[in-house]
């Protein structure tokens, strides 16, 4: 089974999938029409966010809105298993950057930590995540856009983390991440440039979460979950044979 994207087709998004028709709406709708010129006959490549894709043809062209018959679906390239990560907030830039990246790697639940050594104590700029997760999704040609969680405390990652079989720590101290078992639900915390305070990691190992190293060096805090998700990843990968 050929699991690449069509990288040959301009790609969108839509929700709006029915009877073997598309809407294509808002914004999306607006970058086919106005940006890329598209017109009836031209073939394209929609994805719906919940893990399908088609190649579809443009049957109608308007303002508001277009229409797409659907050709045929695309194989699923989305992985079989499930890895959450809950990320202390960094400073803007670098949290845009993070956002692209691990939706990039492919992980499934984005989790924003507000934690005790953490610099930025903001609040959630929603809109602006769910649009650069969106279009992290149509440049690497996922299928499934990454579910985003408000911010939450240590407490409160706590209080959801009995939804996943293995649960990671980042934490000098801790067993190599290369090593540790794994099972196909996933929750990894990592905290801020200074770190988890001996006080929350001491709560998510009591609840559970097991300490793990990611490697000799110090990584900053938006390369640490891409280095771990991509290690779990190919992990995981390794295990199922692709």
């Amino acid at each position: 089974m050929d699991f690449s994207p069509p990288m040959r087709l301009d790609r969108f998004y839509s929700d709006r999938i029915e009877d073997g028709k598309i809407i294509l709406y808002g914004q999306e709708n607006e970058h086919a029409v106005r940006v890329l010129r598209k017109r009836t006959g031209d073939t394209v490549a929609v994805f719906d966010g919940k893990g399908n894709e088609f190649i579809a043809k443009i049957v109608q062209v308007g303002k508001g809105q277009s229409i797409l018959e659907i050709i045929q679906k695309v194989p699923s390239r989305e992985y079989p298993f499930h890895i959450a990560v809950a990320q202390s907030l960094i400073k803007h830039n670098r949290w845009d950057w993070f956002l692209e990246k691990i939706t990039e790697i492919g992980v499934k639940e984005i989790i924003p930590l507000l934690t005790e050594h953490a610099v930025v104590k903001t609040e959630a700029k929603k809109s602006r995540w769910e649009k650069i997760i969106l279009n992290a999704c149509k440049q690497s040609g996922r299928q499934s856009i990454p579910s985003l969680h408000p911010p939450i405390d240590i407490e409160g990652l706590i209080g959801i983390s009995g939804a996943y079989t293995t649960r990671l720590v980042a934490h000098p101290g801790g067993r190599e991440i290369i090593q540790v078992p794994l099972s196909s639900r996933i929750l990894i915390a990592i905290g801020p440039e200074g770190g988890f305070s001996g006080a929350e990691v001491e709560k998510l190992e009591e609840s559970g979460f097991v300490r793990v190293s990611l490697g000799r060096f110090i990584l900053r805090s938006e390369t640490a979950p891409v280095y771990a998700a991509s290690v779990l990843v190919q992990r995981l990968l390794n295990h199922s044979g692709g």
